[in-house]
């Protein structure tokens, strides 16, 4: 459908990005707690320019590694001697979009703790790890997304985020559609239940939402883990 309203014989935009919106389930073990707006960053099987730019700052010891951040894309790489120009005030953390390191580092980089805050970076958000090439290249290459939450029902969410021009291939499309669902799953556990609601699709300039199955895409939790549960269930009742 969104094909047919794009053809160069109607709106003619042949690439329009294509926009996947997603309904979460916010909702946590506790009925009083939710799941927090949350920002990740996925690596796409099928790349394409989303138009953003992203800046990379890259921390770490060694020549090599500091090579390696360099291959990878970084804007900028260093070690002691960057952190030193950060905190004279001779480099500023606010102009890069990113902020990486190197294990070997992150006592060093302790220093600039205070300055990073939240952006210190930590193997759970992603940003510390041995492999610099790979780690410069998973934040310049990778598409960013956010949650939003609802101000009134605290437990409903959303993310909105385009996964590819109208022009590519709908295999393609779909690998990517699957890695967004995937790293929007890890922010909640997935022994709760289907994180996402309602998935759907839409193409700007048209409104029109076309609705899309992602639960085959989402965590389940293992069969093993239910019988467990079961018999963890059938031994308190024999008790």
């Amino acid at each position: 459908m969104h094909r047919e309203m794009h053809h160069p014989t109607m709106m003619n935009l042949p690439d329009a990005p294509l926009l996947l919106s997603l309904e979460l389930n916010l909702s946590l073990e506790k009925k009083t707690k939710f799941v927090s707006n949350f920002t990740g960053v996925v690596k796409l099987p099928h790349f394409f320019d989303d138009g953003k730019i992203k800046t990379v700052i890259a921390f770490c010891k060694n020549e090599e590694n500091e090579q390696r951040a360099a291959e990878g894309g970084a804007d900028m790489v260093g070690g002691i001697a960057l952190i030193k120009r950060v905190q004279g005030g001779e480099a500023i953390l606010a102009d890069y979009k990113y902020i990486v390191a190197h294990p070997e580092i992150t006592s060093e980089l302790s220093t600039l703790r205070g300055i990073m805050k939240n952006r210190f970076p930590t193997v759970q958000k992603g940003t510390l790890g041995p492999d610099m090439y790979a780690l410069v290249q998973h934040f310049k290459n990778g598409l960013e997304y956010s949650s939003e939450k609802d101000n009134v029902q605290q437990d409903f969410g959303w993310v909105d985020v385009p996964v590819g021009p109208l022009s590519m291939p709908v295999e393609h499309l779909t690998a990517n559609i699957e890695a967004v669902v995937q790293s929007v799953c890890k922010h909640r556990p997935a022994k709760l239940g289907p994180f996402i609601t309602v998935a759907s699709l839409t193409c700007p300039p048209s409104n029109e939402k076309i609705a899309v199955d992602v639960l085959e895409f989402q965590p389940r939790v293992a069969e093993e883990d239910d019988d467990d549960d079961e018999e963890e269930e059938n031994v308190k009742k024999t008790a």
